[in-house]
């Protein structure tokens, strides 16, 4: 029955606080429009044709909230203003991009969306992949208050406990690689979000684990990239 001081927040702080509350709630609604896009609309076809090639199951597909974006300028742009959404601060959450004659238009177009979880299972942001060959292949949302690509790993959120339980990590390259593992029983899959593996990742997962097995993709620039984030894992003692 102590009473613990609590120190007041400045205006500045308070101000902070609800900004990041508001980048969540705005996330939280993208993520159900891609997800209702891709599980209920008849728009949704090539994502879910691209789940199907994957063999990617539909109890992974909800787990994981993954969802899918038409090729529209403004499908999500008209969603959040159904929604009264303040798409001042969807800019912000890098999910729209301002038009230099005013008003907004969608980052994400044409792709599979995967949204990136935090443990306290807030979406902190989004990955998306094309369909097709065209390029840039992965678009991540950028860096934000709430988002940092350097710090972040995909899958965290499902596969902590399963790391903590065995002591160990597999780290791969990308979103669908955890999706395959976790397919085939690998719970504790992670991946980096098409960066190098930073010392800030490494610590975040020497949280949980005793050792991490590296299994990035067996061509020359996956294989240099195992091999420089050895130092990474040494330097943690991990």
């Amino acid at each position: 029955n102590i009473t613990l001081p609590e120190k007041p927040m400045t205006p500045f702080e308070k101000e902070k606080m609800e900004l990041k509350a508001s980048l969540f709630e705005i996330n939280g609604v993208a993520a159900e429009y891609f997800h209702g896009m891709l599980t209920k609309s008849e728009k949704g076809g090539p994502g879910r044709a691209y789940f199907a090639r994957r063999s990617i199951p539909k109890e992974v597909i909800r787990e994981f909230c993954l969802g899918y974006v038409p090729d529209e300028w403004d499908g999500l742009v008209r969603f959040f203003q159904s929604k009264k959404m303040d798409l001042k601060k969807a800019a912000q959450a890098g999910l729209l991009i301002p038009k230099k004659n005013g008003g907004y238009y969608d980052r994400f177009r044409g792709r599979i969306i995967f949204p990136i979880l935090n443990l306290r299972q807030q979406i902190m942001g989004f990955g998306g992949r094309v369909l097709d060959d065209s390029l840039p292949k992965y678009i991540n949302t950028p860096e934000t208050p709430i988002f940092h690509k350097g710090e972040s790993l995909y899958g965290l959120h499902v596969a902590y406990k399963s790391i903590r339980d065995s002591h160990r990590a597999v780290v791969v390259e990308g979103y669908t690689d955890v999706l395959a593992l976790k397919r085939h029983g690998f719970d504790q899959a992670v991946a980096t979000l098409g960066t190098a593996l930073t010392r800030q990742h490494v610590r975040r997962l020497k949280g949980y684990a005793k050792e991490a097995v590296v299994v990035f993709d067996a061509d020359s620039a996956g294989k240099a990239a195992a091999i420089k984030s050895l130092s990474s894992f040494m330097n943690e003692g991990l």
